[in-house]
């Protein structure tokens, strides 16, 4: 009887979950989270309640004027969708761009990992890497309208490392830093 009992029990608890409802993605303006350097990579928290995010996130990305004022652009946001666990980016992230996917990138933990795709508006792939399991490898980021380089930039464990380079939407380069094991060493 107890051997029935406890079957049941457990058929209804397993039956209840798989009928759970996941919970969307939290919509969030990029201005209303902090990140903040936390050992080679980056923790996120929510800049009014200093709690570290955690779960689905959709996040827009606000186009900022020459004020800093950021520009409502409605459908023309660049949208960051992912998972943070314990304020770290964790998981299949994807970034919008006009509803068409632009990148896709994985992480582990707040370290990138495995496979980057960066792929301009008309859907064309513009650079493609496995960053592996260690998270190693040569990142590339670009101006998704023109295909033009915006940034470049070497990964070690899955934390920035060497000479970062940033480029305006022309090509020219705006500024070159330098990280070592993820941490700015010139700002």
């Amino acid at each position: 009887m107890r051997v029935l009992l406890l079957t049941f029990c457990l058929s209804i608890c397993i039956f209840s979950r798989a009928q759970q409802v996941p919970k969307p993605a939290v919509k969030v303006l990029f201005s209303k989270i902090k990140s903040i350097p936390q050992n080679g990579h980056y923790s996120f928290i929510s800049k009014n309640s200093k709690k570290k995010l955690q779960g689905k996130y959709q996040i827009y990305l606000e186009k900022l004027s020459p004020s800093d004022t950021p520009i409502l652009m409605h459908s023309n946001y660049i949208v960051e969708e992912g998972a943070f666990e314990k304020g770290l980016k964790d998981g299949f992230w994807k970034t919008s761009y006009k509803n068409k996917i632009v990148k896709k990138e994985h992480w582990n933990n707040g370290l990138i990992s495995n496979e980057y795709s960066v792929y301009n508006t008309e859907g064309k792939l513009l650079y493609q890497i496995d960053f592996g399991a260690k998270g190693n490898g040569k990142y590339k980021d670009f101006y998704y309208n023109t295909g033009i380089l915006k940034q470049e930039g070497s990964y070690e464990n899955g934390k920035k490392e060497g000479e970062w380079c940033t480029y305006n939407e022309k090509g020219t380069l705006l500024k070159t830093i330098i990280y070592h094991k993820g941490i700015l060493q010139t700002p």
